[in-house]
């Protein structure tokens, strides 16, 4: 079943019923998807930050692995 069908079929009984009871559900349905699909944009968005630092981090090290002498040679 689309979500156009859900919806007919729910505005079409809320009607038949002269009630918003159907309506409703649908909108606390609505508002608990909502909310889930905030909460997982948040944690995608904590998880890209997270991503980008842990790129920069190897980027620097990287540079540094090609830039600075080996250890080796500053010990002596």
């Amino acid at each position: 079943m689309t979500v156009r069908e859900a919806l007919e079929g729910v505005l079409d009984e809320a009607f038949r019923r002269q009630s918003f009871g159907p309506i409703k559900h649908l909108f606390r349905r609505e508002e608990i998807a909502l909310a889930a699909y905030r909460k997982a944009a948040a944690e995608r968005a904590r998880l890209e930050h997270r991503w980008h630092a842990v790129r920069a981090a190897l980027e620097y090290e990287c540079d540094l692995m090609t830039t600075s002498p080996p250890s080796y040679r500053l010990r002596n």
